[in-house]
């Protein structure tokens, strides 16, 4: 739930964000990155 919180005002003020999970994630993340 972090990730959204920091992401979503990033995007909604234009700028870029890059995701970079770690092996260790959780799937959530992955799926949230196919999404966007």
């Amino acid at each position: 739930m972090l990730r959204p919180w920091k992401i979503a005002p990033a995007i909604a003020w234009g700028n870029t964000c890059v995701i970079k999970p770690s092996e260790d994630t959780p799937a959530s993340v992955t799926l949230m990155g196919r999404l966007a």
